[in-house]
């Protein structure tokens, strides 16, 4: 099987953005979601230090099958974020496996994404999938400079 071509471009992420705008029904959802998808990314961070997979792809094909009631797209972000932080663990030498502490989603495109807003009150809108299928939520949102400056760069990821 062929081994997909990493990219060397440099890319972006907007971290650290705030719901400050989202209403409460919003937010609600948004915390039935999080402990779900901290779950998933902690049992696939246990599976990759049971059995010390060092050399672990974040866009392998296969991914360990885990009883979830996330969808394929949410599994697989949860995935790509549990093999970044090992990734991290094992080029650090630590010993003592992760255990995540608060709510942190790295979500793709595929479960997240960013419309520029009409209106002037808000820069954009975060549109994020919740677990209900097809019934996302739309949070408004103001982003900060450097933010800004990304998202025009075109290298945001």
């Amino acid at each position: 099987m062929k081994k997909k071509k990493k990219s060397n471009k440099l890319h972006r992420a907007v971290t650290h953005i705030k719901l400050d705008f989202a209403n409460q029904g919003k937010l609600t959802r948004l915390d039935e979601l999080c402990p779900v998808y901290m779950n998933l990314v902690q049992q696939y961070i246990d599976y990759i230090f049971k059995f010390e997979i060092r050399d672990v792809d974040s866009y392998d094909e296969v991914i360990p099958l885990v009883k979830t009631v996330l969808s394929k797209r949410y599994q697989r972000c949860a995935w790509q974020q549990a093999v970044g932080i090992m990734k991290s663990f094992y080029s650090n030498g630590r010993t003592n496996k992760p255990q995540l502490k608060g709510a942190n989603i790295q979500g793709t495109p595929n479960v997240i994404r960013l419309e520029k807003s009409d209106t002037p009150q808000f820069d954009f809108w975060l549109v994020i999938a919740t677990l209900e299928k097809c019934k996302p939520v739309r949070i408004p949102i103001n982003i900060y400079a450097y933010g800004k400056k990304v998202i025009n760069s075109g290298k945001l990821c």
